[in-house]
């Protein structure tokens, strides 16, 4: 069940807005029942520093992801890792190199 004040992006599928932490599984959540949290999703990114042509979520931003029914922070230094692509390549042409 998606906590209240979430709404799903029709774009990207990931989900903005704001709840209080007593909605969601995490350990933060018994100490703070009632503070708020916000998510924004990967539509409201920045570009990918490599290619440009996809979005990462936003340095300081949070991310709410339904499996485990609790919210994910991008630190500030969130905008030196690279898009899935991107990551995937790389990953890919890293064991292509390797004797």
């Amino acid at each position: 069940m998606i906590p209240p004040g979430f709404k799903q992006c029709p774009e990207c599928g990931e989900y903005n807005g704001a709840t209080a932490m007593r909605f969601l599984d995490m350990p933060s959540a018994d100490a703070t029942p009632n503070a708020m949290i916000s998510v924004t999703c990967l539509c409201h990114g920045i570009p990918c520093r490599r290619c440009s042509k996809h979005l990462i979520h936003r340095p300081t931003s949070n991310t709410y992801d339904p499996t485990s029914n609790q919210v994910w922070h991008t630190p500030y230094f969130g905008h030196m890792a690279p898009c899935r692509s991107c990551a995937e390549a790389t990953k890919g042409a890293s064991l292509t190199t390797r004797r």
